[in-house]
């Protein structure tokens, strides 16, 4: 078969002969047919002139008599004419527009792979939708069908598509989706060679309130042709997977006990899900000690701060979400308090205390989990996480004791 050679407007015109490649039964004189013409995409046609040639029939006149390989009616300077019979240019044919149209698409989590979640404001949940536009091959309508590559920008009568958030069933607003921006639906502008795709990494916005959790988000497509094409397949070949948009922080917790002994911090890693529950599905964020800055507070002549800088140090055991924060006993004469601040925006403040210098200085900077998706309006504004913890003050779990002998 010949090829399109241009495109204005969707019409398009041929290139190339025929010739007897085009058809299955010999001429008779006054007509050839033949039965395997197939065009696999949009728009109207338009052969050419040309396009059908019959360069037998002057084939006794050919030595001499007339110019070889020319359908020319117009005799030369010789006198001569072409050798070869062509058409005319026909008059356009169609317009052609896709049979049907299919859809794939996949959610990817940002932690735990398949059944993994995304936290909210985290720019790493993966979206790859692609509609493809097909032509009809005469079977039944197939995934597999023919892409019709001139669906493109240009193309008169583009479908748009509308893709769609859901939660199990309660719609969610894909404008949530940012960074980049989402595309506003319902949309032309992403056809591209039969093609309607977007392939990125998308955030899921935080808003003013905790809220969710999407623990059954997926996104959904859906297309109106002008021309009354349709989406193949059943509801769940329209859709992605499903994955869970979370809510998430960081909490940390006061502690105080003994400066005798090392004491325990609380950290806890949290979603919202109509209240604050562990999101044991975090097995991706990372915590270090170094990510902890220390700062010590000033006391009073009534109640001094005699724990000097770094006579107590930190310790991260453990792994996402199961951390376990530790700081070393002061000691004799070190009663007194710190306040720990973890870094969680993109750049870390404050300097920390790693190992114990007896009071002579700062490990070292702090450093960040750049993990701000799992700050937190603690205190009226967006922030770290934070905690104080006091040594020299203890906690007894007893409410009155007494020893008999």
């Amino acid at each position: 078969m010949p090829k399109p050679e241009t495109s204005k407007q969707g019409q398009f015109q041929w290139s190339g002969k025929l010739q007897n490649e085009c058809c299955t039964t010999a001429g008779t004189g006054a007509s050839a047919s033949g039965a395997a013409f197939k065009y696999l995409d949009v728009g109207n046609i338009q052969f050419a002139a040309d396009a059908l040639v019959d360069a037998g029939f002057t084939v006794v006149d050919q030595s001499a008599d007339c110019v070889a390989d020319s359908t020319s009616n117009t005799a030369n300077a010789a006198g001569k004419y072409g050798c070869n019979i062509g058409s005319a240019a026909s008059a356009t044919m169609g317009r052609w527009y896709p049979s049907h149209y299919s859809f794939v698409g996949t959610l990817t989590p940002a932690c735990g792979g398949p059944g993994g979640m995304t936290y909210m404001d985290q720019d790493a949940l993966g979206v790859a939708l692609t509609l493809r536009a097909h032509a009809s091959t005469g079977a039944a309508a197939s995934v597999s069908d023919p892409v019709v590559s001139r669906y493109t920008t240009g193309y008169a009568n583009l479908a748009p598509v509308t893709i769609s958030g859901d939660n199990g069933g309660t719609p969610v607003a894909v404008t949530r989706l940012g960074s980049p921006a989402f595309p506003a639906m319902p949309s032309t502008a992403s056809w591209s060679a039969g093609l309607f795709q977007i392939n990125n990494t998308f955030a899921f916005s935080k808003l003013g309130a905790p809220d969710g959790a999407y623990d059954l988000f997926k996104l959904k497509a859906a297309l109106a042709d002008p021309d009354g094409s349709t989406l193949i397949g059943l509801p769940a070949a329209q859709e992605t997977n499903t994955t869970k948009i979370r809510y998430g922080r960081v909490q940390l917790q006061n502690a105080y006990g003994s400066e005798y002994l090392a004491l325990p911090v609380p950290l806890t890693l949290q979603y919202w899900n109509g209240n604050w529950q562990k999101n044991t599905l975090d097995t991706c964020t990372s915590l270090q000690a170094t990510q902890f800055a220390w700062s010590s507070p000033a006391g009073s002549a009534t109640r001094p701060n005699n724990l000097a800088v770094c006579e107590s140090a930190a310790t991260v055991a453990g792994a996402s979400p199961n951390y376990t924060v530790t700081l070393s006993a002061p000691g004799v004469n070190n009663a007194g308090w710190a306040d720990l601040s973890l870094n969680l925006g993109a750049t870390a403040v404050g300097s920390t205390c790693t190992t114990v210098n007896a009071g002579t200085g700062y490990s070292g900077l702090a450093s960040t989990a750049n993990a701000p998706w799992l700050q937190y309006n603690w205190t009226g504004a967006v922030g770290n996480a934070k905690a104080r913890a006091t040594f020299g003050v203890f906690k007894s779990p007893l409410i009155y004791r007494r020893e008999d002998y």
